[in-house]
């Protein structure tokens, strides 16, 4: 109604929207356009543990799974429940925060089949730019540096707290012959280890956080909440 136009339009202001609105907006000669149909983060998103108070309340699209036979048995209707953020930052705003970039093997086998600039070694380069490493572990070791960055918009750290049964479950796997790995995105993958994370400080580090923070202090971008695309031109 105000009749202003903009150079980019980008639906939905989560996981993705978020870091493609920053992007875009580093040129300061485009114009980009937000629209998201939730609000920003609530505080209680800022603490780790209370994810699970987060799906199911106003910032959960509250999708199911379809029902289907032989699927999710003792589930109501066979049917699972699928969370998904509405909210900026999205589903990084309200999942367990795990972070993990996929077997290095299935980028390959994607250039293999007709997809070139998909093999691991090419798309590493991109996983290194968005990343602030703060586990030492890696940082301190050269061998799995190589695969980490620091300085980048996400923070990616592992979770402090240790429950003692990780131990027990990791010396269990020892005895059955699988290897415990000390970065799950380093060489080897195949085996136990405990996960990085989107924490920082011991606070979740959403997409929104990570990077609207930053572009919304930028002049060429704008972010409409609490509203909803109903056709595309």
């Amino acid at each position: 109604e105000c009749g202003n136009t903009f150079d980019f339009i980008i639906i939905g202001g989560g996981t993705a929207g978020s870091v493609i609105a920053n992007r875009l907006s580093e040129v300061s000669a485009w114009s980009v356009l937000l629209i998201e149909a939730g609000a920003d983060p609530p505080m209680t998103a800022e603490v780790p543990k209370f994810y699970l108070s987060l799906q199911l309340s106003c910032i959960d699209w509250k999708f199911t799974t379809e029902k289907e036979e032989g699927m999710y048995h003792g589930l109501i209707n066979n049917q699972n429940r699928w969370p998904a953020g509405k909210v900026l930052g999205g589903s990084s705003t309200i999942g367990r925060m795990i972070i993990n970039r996929g077997d290095q093997v299935d980028y390959d086998i994607w250039e293999q089949n007709g997809n070139p600039g998909w093999s691991y070694k090419q798309v590493l380069d991109y996983f290194k730019i968005y990343e602030d490493q703060k586990d030492m572990t890696e940082l301190q070791c050269r061998e799995l540096f190589k695969y980490h960055s620091t300085g980048g918009y996400m923070t990616v750290d592992k979770f402090r707290s240790r429950e003692p049964v990780i131990d027990v479950i990791f010396e269990a796997a020892k005895e059955l012959g699988y290897i415990n790995i000390r970065d799950p995105d380093g060489a080897k993958q195949v085996g136990f280890f405990t996960t990085h994370a989107t924490i920082r400080d011991g606070e979740r580090s959403d997409t929104s956080k990570a990077y609207l923070r930053v572009s919304r202090q930028r002049d060429n971008i704008f972010i409409l909440k609490n509203t909803k695309a109903l056709k595309i031109l």
